[in-house]
């Protein structure tokens, strides 16, 4: 149970921390959006991680990541047409969205006009198979965030390769994307919307999507138990519902850490501009 809920966390993070660094790495090379609409396969690799997603694009700044982690598949919708990016939890039904507009104003970096930004082609070169311009990147900005690296993009404006670090709070954070299997076609628009018949989800209900998985492993493990006709009793630092005082202490660390990573990203949008 916790193992599944800290997964669906993870992904969730994972999933707003790649859209953030793909659009607003792109601003900080002032390039436009895509001419095109497509899909691709990506390969995201950190200093700690490597994730396979799918990407869709269409005009007018929507995108669509699908994502899976041992089995737990998250779906991030940005529309910039909206404002808003929605994260889609297809096994639980339910979606997270937050606003464009306030995390923009959340943010400690008003605009791009305080940063010093630099860009410089250096040739074109094949990344699987699809013919695109290297340019390096470099950004500062007063508050110790920045950004340095490389971007290779194509003559539609789709970037299929990303080598970079980005610098936020004194510390150093390596990435690199890659696009595969680029497919330029017109998006189907239902890519783009919440599915039909989905709840709405805040960061607040962690509690309670908690405490109903706490019950149902506690009702499948007493299904499999015989306890006779005596009340098991609850050990101290449970509450009725059957969630120790740890599980809860847990829970709200791990809400913490969301805020912290979520907190990067915010900072990262803010240095771009958006």
């Amino acid at each position: 149970m916790k193992t599944r809920l800290i997964l669906i966390i993870s992904v969730t993070v994972m999933a707003c921390f790649l859209l953030v660094l793909n659009n607003h790495t792109r601003a900080s090379e002032k390039m436009k959006e895509p001419q095109v609409e497509y899909s691709a396969d990506v390969v995201m690799e950190t200093e700690n991680n490597v994730m396979n997603y799918k990407m869709y694009y269409a005009l007018g700044g929507k995108q669509r990541q699908d994502m899976s982690y041992q089995g737990n598949q998250q779906i991030m919708i940005l529309r910039q047409d909206k404002k808003v990016s929605w994260m889609i939890m297809p096994e639980q039904k339910m979606y997270m969205e937050t606003s464009l507009e306030q995390q923009t104003q959340d943010n400690q970096v008003r605009d791009m006009s305080d940063c010093k930004v630099d860009a410089a082609a250096s040739g074109r070169e094949s990344i699987n198979g699809v013919t695109a311009t290297k340019s390096k990147i470099s950004m500062s900005c007063p508050n110790n965030i920045g950004y340095e690296g490389y971007m290779w993009v194509t003559k539609e404006g789709i970037m299929v390769k990303m080598d970079a670090t980005a610098t936020y709070d004194g510390k150093k954070s390596h990435f690199k994307t890659e696009l595969k299997n680029l497919k330029i076609a017109k998006q189907e628009p239902s890519l783009f919307e919440i599915p039909a018949g989905y709840k709405k989800f805040s960061m607040s209900g962690l509690g309670g999507m908690k405490q109903r998985e706490v019950n149902e492993e506690a009702s499948s493990d007493t299904d499999d138990m015989d306890i006779g006709d005596e009340a098991m009793p609850v050990s101290s630092g449970d509450d009725a519902s059957g969630t120790t005082g740890e599980e809860k202490e847990e829970g709200t660390q791990t809400i913490e850490k969301i805020d912290k990573a979520l907190d990067k990203a915010r900072k990262l949008r803010g240095l771009f501009g958006k």
